[in-house]
């Protein structure tokens, strides 16, 4: 299940004001973060959109994170693991 914050940022004539957004990738067996950068959130989340039924129990969560502010997660992707109940 995705979930998603409220957008907080401006958008000007339908132009977003914002430093870009990276698609972080985190991964379950601890290898590398994989992070992919966009421009504008529609462009991350649509990257992000193409793992919403991935069953290759590679990604712990994929994350769309604004640019500007390293921790402050705007959407999110989580996959269960197999292990829980």
């Amino acid at each position: 299940m995705i979930k998603r914050k409220p957008r907080t940022h401006e958008v000007e004539e339908g132009i977003e004001k914002s430093d870009g957004y990276f698609l972080r990738f985190v991964r379950n067996d601890c290898g590398p973060v994989e992070e992919f950068f966009y421009h504008s959130y529609d462009e991350a989340y649509s990257h992000l959109s193409l793992f919403q039924d991935d069953d290759s129990e590679l990604y712990q969560r994929i994350e769309i994170v604004r640019a500007c502010c390293d921790d402050e997660v705007v959407t999110s992707l989580a996959f269960s693991d197999s292990d829980e109940p």
